[in-house]
């Protein structure tokens, strides 16, 4: 992170309104995805610029919120990663399976066919 030589410093409160701020955008990036999480990650740095000016004169509940939202995220954030992957993996999967029943000779069956009839070619 690249912080410029003279930082301001903000108050609790100002730090309190933007945590606040950052668990609002944070939840709804998780249910809008990748463009949402993009800002995010601007917002998250904008937070992190402000907290290290003022972490000397913070409050100890102020410090605890902090922290609590930073563990909060750091549980989230790597399960929806794996969640992520795993639907990738699936979908890659899928269009795979896809392709090679496609590519055989479906001429072969007709609207007739049941599952159990075809299973076999397989």
């Amino acid at each position: 992170m690249h912080l410029p030589p003279h930082l301001p410093t903000y108050t609790d409160e100002d730090i309190r309104t933007k945590l606040h701020n950052l668990k609002e955008e944070f939840f709804s990036a998780l249910q809008t995805g990748n463009e949402a999480l993009a800002t995010l990650n601007s917002s998250w740095d904008a937070f992190s610029q402000m907290v290290f000016a003022s972490h000397k004169i913070l409050a100890e509940d102020t410090i605890s919120m902090i922290y609590s939202f930073v563990n909060l995220s750091n549980t989230i954030v790597p399960a929806l990663l794996e969640i992520d992957t795993a639907g990738n993996v699936i979908h890659e999967q899928l269009e795979k399976d896809i392709t090679t029943i496609l590519e055989k000779n479906l001429d072969q069956f007709s609207l007739e066919d049941s599952a159990e009839d075809i299973s076999g070619l397989y």
